[in-house]
């Protein structure tokens, strides 16, 4: 059986939105897993068991980091969004997708986001617009998990009398945290843009 483009890609997107977060986080608790659970799981007494269970804790931390970034999710849509790129009134994109919505779904245009509508209609007419959302979209999840491990880092450094350590953590996770909005809100105007083009170029055919 071939590997096409879009399976790898989709894979990549798993690594950076799960695998990558779910790592990083694992290492940081490698040291408390051994102490914790040694007496409760068998040795990791071969290099292959190691990578094993370093592979599996990475993908079920990075789940739950995935799980837990709906708390960011919150503060974006609060702080980022409503606080500052909206705070005097909503983007034309945003207007312009919503008239369209209204043009091809009615009353029922409420029934779902403007930007869950176009980034679906863009899955659904475009290849290239939609790995061109997947990117961004993993980008934008990697930083969103990436904040909150280092969140927990600066904790523990701040627990550990490390101070150093603690604020280099705390200046990362401000870091992530801005770069987890940046591309998220990025992902919606790229959506917006192209879900207005292909509306329009459907339009103009005879």
């Amino acid at each position: 059986m071939s590997v096409k483009p879009g399976d790898f890609f989709i894979g990549l997107v798993d690594f950076f939105a799960i695998l990558l977060p779910g790592a990083i986080f694992t290492f940081l608790l490698w040291d408390v897993g051994e102490t914790v659970l040694s007496s409760s799981l068998p040795p990791l007494d071969s290099s292959a068991k190691a990578w094993t269970a370093f592979v599996v804790a990475s993908y079920v931390l990075g789940h739950a980091l995935h799980q837990a970034g709906s708390v960011l999710d919150r503060s974006y849509d609060a702080l980022y969004v409503k606080g500052w790129k909206r705070r005097k009134g909503e983007e034309r994109l945003l207007t312009r997708t919503r008239e369209l919505m209204r043009g091809m779904l009615g009353g029922d245009a409420t029934m779902t986001s403007a930007y869950s509508w176009a980034g679906s209609y863009v899955r659904t007419a475009s290849d290239a617009a939609t790995r061109e959302l997947e990117r961004m979209g993993a980008e934008s999840k990697f930083f969103r998990s990436l904040a909150l491990v280092l969140a927990f880092a600066l904790v523990t450094f701040v627990v550990r009398g490390l101070c150093k350590e603690a604020a280099g953590a705390l200046l990362l996770t401000a870091f992530s945290y801005w770069r987890f909005c940046r591309r998220r809100w990025d992902a919606s105007q790229t959506a917006y843009e192209y879900f207005i083009l292909l509306t329009q170029r459907e339009l103009r055919r005879p």
